[in-house]
């Protein structure tokens, strides 16, 4: 299936252009078990910071798609997951 052209914006500190790619919101995160074992266990969790790898699930395994995670709302998704009871974004 042939891709659309790609898009392209101006950046605004003017060093050229950056490619315009999806920001979709996350579904899950994939470690969300281990996370929480690891909080059970009484470690300090520093996650989420980048976004995360934006992938989708093939048949036996998954794939990279082009895209950007917002890191906040990976946090989120991440506190949900593990049932936290405080979500501490730092900036």
């Amino acid at each position: 299936e042939a891709q659309p052209e790609a898009i392209y914006k101006a950046d605004s500190a003017g060093r050229g252009y950056r490619k315009v790619v999806a920001s979709p919101l996350p579904i899950s995160i994939l470690e969300h078990q281990l996370i929480s074992t690891l909080v059970e266990q009484k470690n300090i969790i520093i996650a989420c910071g980048g976004g995360g790898v934006p992938v989708v699930k093939s048949e036996h395994t998954y794939e990279g798609v082009e895209a950007v995670i917002d890191k906040d709302f990976a946090s989120e998704k991440l506190a949900a997951l593990i049932d936290a009871d405080t979500l501490m974004i730092l900036t």
